[in-house]
């Protein structure tokens, strides 16, 4: 009977600290505070900007993120094996985002809408195998 307990009172406190951070969660997006996505980064489209199995921090987009020309955005990608790509913004053109690869010779790669692009890339963390 002790050990149920135990058991019961360990999932408890688990769950008090999912709570909490969901409370947190809630807080932040009330004050408008950036949350930020810890995500690793596979490919070599944007190589040698971002080289294979880099981390980054990301910021979710909303309808009113300001995006511009440079920055690194993920968006929806049918025709990536995960469904997201992590590209740079080369153009923006009457609402409509040109986007493309570091790692490609054309002048833009797809176009897209905003209501595509879910994360824009805050910092590089780290790579693997950094120090």
């Amino acid at each position: 009977m002790k050990k149920k307990s135990k058991k019961l009172e360990s999932a408890i406190k688990v769950l008090m600290v999912i709570l909490i951070f969901l409370e947190v969660i809630m807080v932040l997006k009330s004050l408008n505070a950036p949350i930020l996505v810890e995500m690793h980064m596979y490919g070599d489209s944007m190589s040698p900007t971002i080289n294979n199995s880099a981390i980054g921090l990301f910021e979710p987009t909303t309808e009113n993120t300001k995006l511009k020309i440079n920055d690194m955005v993920v968006f929806k990608d049918s025709k990536s094996p995960v469904g997201k790509t992590l590209h740079r913004i080369v153009d923006i053109k009457d609402g409509y985002y040109y986007i493309k690869g570091d790692n490609v010779d054309l002048r833009f790669g797809d176009i897209i809408n905003k209501s595509d692009i879910l994360f824009k890339l805050v910092k590089v963390e780290k790579f693997e195998g950094d120090s």
